[in-house]
């Protein structure tokens, strides 16, 4: 079966009026952690019971994948909801994922936050001026703290040769640094759209 890896969206605490997902009357408030761990375990039971009623013969449903892209340790309650998050993914029995844009914060802590599986970004493809070193710097920072290299390619790879050389140095890079070795995979590729 193919593994699939659901967003879980970041719940921000700057929404006030989500919705109501207990049936009490009352529309959860994701500035408080109880209302914010509601609307998480509401989202995964959704999810989890959606995939489950489906009976698909050829997917399954494998982890859920932390869409916000740093951790702010400062913010205790984020922790919090972070740790609390994590513990209602394990129950489910799946892999909670994450991928850090390159050396945010938190990422060399990954797994003290519950996740299973990091995979951080180079950030290297997407702009000509960003130098060569922020791929060989992400391959030495997760190898040094198990984590994953995010294979990247947008639109302009497709188009412009300056950006799809860049593409290719992420390929090259997996072989001589050894990011493609035995190890999960994951990728970001940009919408394109044919005219």
């Amino acid at each position: 079966k193919y593994k699939v890896i659901l967003s879980l969206y970041y719940p921000s605490p700057e929404i006030t009026n989500f919705g109501d997902v207990d049936g009490d009357g009352v529309s959860e408030n994701l500035s408080k952690y109880e209302d914010t761990m509601k609307a998480i375990e509401w989202y995964l039971n959704l999810t989890d019971d959606t995939f489950k009623a489906q009976n698909f013969q050829n997917i399954e449903l494998a982890g859920y994948y932390w869409f916000h892209e740093a951790i702010n340790s400062e913010d205790e309650m984020s922790l919090r909801v972070l740790n609390s998050t994590s513990d209602l993914v394990h129950k489910k029995g799946v892999d909670f994922c994450w991928i850090p844009y390159f050396a945010s914060n938190g990422y060399n802590a990954w797994a003290e936050y519950g996740f299973d599986v990091a995979v951080m970004q180079p950030n290297y493809v997407f702009k000509l001026e960003t130098p060569y070193s922020n791929v060989t710097n992400c391959a030495k920072l997760t190898a040094m703290y198990g984590m994953g290299v995010e294979m990247e390619i947008c639109t302009d790879s497709l188009s412009d040769i300056r950006f799809f050389k860049k593409y290719m140095q992420y390929v090259a890079g997996g072989a001589e640094y050894g990011y493609m070795n035995d190890c999960i995979v994951m990728y970001y590729q940009e919408m394109f759209a044919f005219r």
